[in-house]
């Protein structure tokens, strides 16, 4: 592509000096991310795009106001976007050998976000539920699916990358019928990245997500802590493979305040279908 990979600044240092020699290299030079309209079929800030002229999808994570330069404001987004290049950098090189996540593209500072683009895929996990006629999947597309999903989540646990954010709207359908993980390790890069740059914490996460927390993400302040460990993820596999096979959440219908009173406080699992 044009031009070479940005440079990486922060309180951490140079990628390099981590020993994530090659990190660096997913970070995209200016310009060579084009960021459109948001996708209809995605959930969350999920715009279209194009990198180098081909198309992506393009998580973007929104990054503090600029101020005048030299400013605090300045000063605090200059930190907090550093940090969470590299945070995210790091997530991103260390999975680019796992075959059951989504395959990352780079990452580039485009206006006031930051913008990850990865490949685009066809449709996630609810999609493929809500638009079965049975309300559900049938047994065997659920095992093939639950398959992939812990071949994925073996591949980040080897790295010592939890996902914690496992639900149906990060699972997504390849054009082969194989799906992979998405959005492992970002949410914890920013809280992270917060963190160390003296920014505000991030927003909550969607109140669906709550459904398939495991307890210890449920009572905990933030989900993404580095208190909870790939164990939750464990929890998180189950409830979503409950979801394919009933076609709704665990815990459907109740508010986030009750799910961590049944799950985050009384530790209480998810009540089987009734058959």
């Amino acid at each position: 592509g044009s031009g070479g990979a940005a440079s990486l600044e922060g309180p951490g240092g140079q990628l390099e000096g981590w020993g994530l020699h090659g990190a660096a290299k997913m970070l995209l030079a200016p310009g060579r991310l084009q960021l459109g309209a948001p996708l209809p079929q995605a959930r969350g800030n999920v715009l279209e795009g194009e990198l180098d002229g081909r198309k992506v999808a393009v998580k973007a994570l929104p990054l503090p106001g600029a101020g005048a330069e030299d400013g605090p404001e300045w000063q605090l987004r200059r930190r907090y976007t550093a940090a969470l290049q590299r945070e995210c950098a790091t997530v991103l090189h260390l999975t680019q050998e796992c075959h059951y996540v989504c395959r990352y593209l780079g990452i580039a500072t485009v206006g006031s976000q930051l913008c990850i683009a990865m490949m685009r895929y066809t449709s996630s996990l609810t999609d493929l539920v809500e638009e079965s006629p049975d309300g559900c999947l049938p047994l065997l597309q659920a095992l093939d699916i639950a398959r992939d999903v812990a071949r994925a989540l073996g591949e980040l646990h080897a790295l010592g990358i939890p996902a914690l954010r496992l639900c149906p709207d990060n699972v997504l359908a390849t054009k082969h019928g194989s799906a992979v993980l998405c959005n492992f390790g970002l949410r914890r890069a920013v809280a992270v990245s917060a963190a160390e740059a003296g920014a505000p914490p991030p927003q909550p996460p969607a109140p669906i997500e709550y459904h398939f927390m495991a307890p210890e993400q449920v009572s905990a302040p933030e989900p993404s802590t580095p208190g909870v460990a790939p164990p939750a993820d464990i929890w998180a596999f189950a409830c979503v493979f409950l979801f394919m096979l009933s076609g709704s959440p665990p815990h459907a219908g109740a508010s986030v305040k009750e799910i961590r009173r049944t799950v985050g406080a009384a530790r209480q699992a998810p009540p089987l279908p009734p058959w």
